[in-house]
């Protein structure tokens, strides 16, 4: 059974960003970066779970370890559209990486891209950091972005409270 209160969820860091050439997308710069890894230690504990909804880093292996290593939890890894590198590549670094989490006893469906899940009536999702193409926070949807929860993780159990 999961503690709502230790369980976290959160995505679109895209970590590492700022040091890709012009072209890209930069989504945080280096400070906002360090400010953001602050804010996640100050709400997760070392043994908390965090299900991370997608597009953890940009850039190479290296950058992916760096920033694991500074963040505290138990991190599960639901691949997002930058997460590109092989699952047992990140099997190596996270404690796990799948496709998505179905929740069945809380109703709910932790992936990246929001659509209507499955096996569960309500989602949490991540992806639309730079648009509203979505309903945001609806009373069956909650967007994970931590551009939307003022650069924290959120628990389960403030997610819930949210869809009553």
């Amino acid at each position: 059974m999961l503690d709502l209160s230790h369980t976290f969820v959160t995505s679109d860091h895209h970590f590492g960003s700022w040091q890709l050439p012009p072209s890209f997308l930069k989504v945080f710069t280096q400070e906002q970066e360090k400010e953001l890894i602050e804010k996640w230690n100050a709400v997760v504990g070392k043994d908390d779970i965090v299900y991370y909804n997608g597009d953890f880093c940009d850039g190479n292996v290296m950058n992916i370890c760096s920033y694991f290593k500074q963040l505290h939890g138990q991190i599960v890894l639901i691949r997002g559209n930058h997460d590109r590198f092989s699952d047992s590549l990140y099997k190596a670094i996270f404690k796990d990486v799948v496709d998505e989490v179905v929740l069945k006893d809380l109703d709910l469906t932790i992936h990246h891209v929001p659509s209507m899940p499955v096996h569960t009536n309500r989602e949490v999702f991540g992806h639309l950091h730079r648009g509203l193409e979505h309903p945001l926070n609806s009373s069956t949807s909650f967007c994970s972005c931590v551009q939307f929860s003022d650069g924290y993780p959120v628990s389960l159990e403030k997610i819930l409270l949210h869809f009553k």
